[in-house]
């Protein structure tokens, strides 16, 4: 007993002689840890940060897409003069995905009093020339079964489009996408036509395309696309303007609309394997070449560093700087689920089909020989190669 008490009166004793000590180490390991979590929790952040700007497009598209169809019901932006209107009721009907008759009908009495739409049209109908204009009958003459979007541009009775059922259109491409790994592939039609824009642009005042808040003067009208896709798209057209202006020496002075027609798809349109298809259409309407419905294209046109970063935000920047050198850098890239969307190409009678060059061997490999005896491919690495057989009559 009287060890064990002399024992602990020597710890007491060290205790109250070296309490400094104690507090020291305890405020020290304290200040450990503090910097241990601080580390941690910046490092996760930086990482963060660094995903979010090299992955910003598909974190966006995913994140997004649920979100972006039901806008697509309940929300309808001017292109003009870019407010958005809201229709409150209650959940939407999915198969209302491209009527919306509520939002159509509120969409009409906003552009009765949208002052940029006004003068867009204005200026639009000065430039007529004697010709027939498409009104809403005449368009589903012309199998046009969904003609919202035309309303919803206020360009009923001011364009003429080519009759879907035509061998050959121009503005028109056919394109392969598949929306789910259940889906079999899907051919959409891809339509462009341009209009007389107020404002010309070249090699001068290129970067001016891409300032913000200038409407009318956007250049790219796009209907049925996620916002994230319809912005590399509008980079593509920036590619191809470019190519005109500085090829031609020939001012560009149009605006551009682009849709795909008659499509019932409840999620609005986004993806990459259309942007040849986009291209494609962009050269037939522009130099009044039309493209045969025997054509289809699946591959997705690569500018600057946008396959290293995926950031169409940050290519865009690319363009500003120095438009010449990232346009330099552009390829055709391969796709992925080639086997499904080829499986419904010789169902609707294609017969001529257009791949990146870096596909070949995957052709090769998944699709059956019965099927690819019906199909010419055309593989190509880049724009000029496309442009080529483009002019050389291959697709028309």
């Amino acid at each position: 007993m009287a060890i064990s008490k002399r024992g602990s009166e020597r710890k007491l004793n060290f205790f109250k002689s070296n309490w400094w000590l104690i507090i020291v180490f305890l405020l020290l390991s304290l200040f450990i840890i503090i910097i241990i979590r601080k580390f941690r929790s910046n490092k996760w952040k930086n990482n963060s940060e660094e995903k979010n700007i090299l992955f910003c497009y598909h974190q966006f598209s995913k994140e997004d897409e649920r979100k972006s169809a039901t806008r697509f019901l309940t929300e309808w932006e001017c292109d003009y003069c870019g407010k958005v209107i809201e229709w409150g009721g209650s959940h939407p009907n999915p198969n209302q995905a491209m009527t919306r008759p509520i939002l159509n009908s509120l969409a009409e009495k906003h552009l009765k009093k949208c002052e940029k739409f006004k003068r867009f049209i204005s200026d639009l109908d000065a430039k007529k020339i004697q010709m027939t204009y498409d009104d809403e009958k005449t368009l589903k003459i012309k199998g046009y079964k969904n003609i919202d979007w035309i309303k919803n541009w206020g360009l009923l009775g001011r364009i003429n489009l080519p009759h879907l059922e035509d061998k050959k259109r121009m503005g028109i491409v056919k394109e392969l996408t598949v929306f789910s790994s259940l889906d079999k592939g899907n051919v959409l039609e891809r339509l462009i036509f341009i209009l007389p824009g107020s404002t010309s642009f070249n090699c001068q005042n290129f970067s001016e395309i891409f300032e913000k808040g200038k409407k009318p003067d956007l250049l790219y009208f796009s209907y049925g696309g996620s916002k994230n896709y319809n912005l590399y798209e509008k980079a593509v057209l920036s590619f191809f303007i470019w190519r005109v202006v500085s090829i031609t020496k020939v001012d560009w002075n149009y605006n551009v609309f682009s849709s795909i027609v008659n499509f019932h798809k409840f999620m609005p349109i986004s993806g990459g394997s259309g942007t040849v298809s986009f291209y494609l259409s962009l050269l037939s309407i522009y130099y009044q070449k039309p493209i045969s419905r025997d054509v289809v294209a699946t591959a997705f046109l690569s500018i600057g560093d946008f396959q290293v970063n995926y950031c169409s935000w940050c290519l865009q920047e690319e363009i500003i700087k120095d438009p010449e050198k990232t346009f330099s850098r552009h390829k055709v890239s391969l796709v992925g689920d080639l086997e499904l969307k080829i499986s419904v190409v010789v169902e609707t009678g294609i017969k001529k089909l257009i791949l990146s060059s870096e596909q070949k061997e995957d052709y090769e490999k998944t699709i059956p020989r019965e099927i690819k005896e019906k199909l010419k491919v055309y593989y190509v690495k880049d724009v000029e190669e496309l442009e080529k057989l483009f002019w050389q009559g291959e697709f028309s």
